[in-house]
């Protein structure tokens, strides 16, 4: 009987534990994205909860998986004023990178951020702000009257700014906002009067 007691009374302690860690990662993650959303948008330009209105997006022709990519909509006063696209693109030079879009609902791109890579230090890792201002480029951007070749490097004869020996890693951050662009005209109604989705943290 005593043996049973301190197994039953482990038992509990351990869910308690358990159940305490996963609201502490969970916890952790919403903090996190919080953060990450909070640097594309300036305080002052919404006034909704960013995390709680999302839409869960399944395109993978576009988007490059078949998992859900979540679009974020910050709103003033109930009125969607910039859409966020957290998606991730598999061609960078060293795997996936994973990027924050964010558009304002005439189609213009508000800013680009990239969130998390593997791509070689002092080369690839420019697409970090916090190493260089390349993603700059696409701050306050407008997109209507783009073509498919201005989506390019200079290099290539486009329009934007490549990274000296970081051809392969620049190509692909921009494929992926060319791709939540071209995403973002063709379905921009839906983007922005869909009711919210629930989701779950990753």
């Amino acid at each position: 009987m005593a043996l049973a007691l301190i197994a039953a009374g482990m038992g509990l302690l351990i869910a308690i534990t358990v159940n305490s860690t996963e609201v502490r990662i969970t916890d952790q993650r919403l903090a996190a994205r919080v953060a990450r959303l909070t640097q594309l948008m300036p305080a002052n330009s919404y006034n909704n909860i960013l995390h709680q209105d999302t839409l869960a997006i399944h395109a993978p022709g576009q988007f490059q998986t078949d998992l859900a990519v979540t679009a974020y909509r910050a709103r003033m006063d109930g009125n969607v004023v910039s859409v966020i696209f957290a998606l991730t693109t598999i061609d960078g030079y060293n795997g996936n990178i994973d990027l924050l879009v964010a558009l304002h609902t005439d189609g213009r791109l508000q800013a680009v951020r990239v969130v998390r890579h593997q791509e070689t230090p002092g080369l690839g890792d420019r697409i970090e702000l916090r190493k260089s201002d390349w993603v700059r480029q696409f701050s306050e951007l407008p997109t209507s009257t783009l073509t498919n070749k201005d989506w390019q490097l200079r290099k290539h004869g486009g329009r934007f700014d490549q990274l000296t020996g970081a051809t392969i890693t620049a190509t692909a951050v921009l494929g992926a906002i060319e791709r939540t662009v071209k995403y973002f005209h063709e379905h921009r109604e839906w983007l922005l009067e869909t009711p919210a989705d629930e989701i779950e943290l990753p």
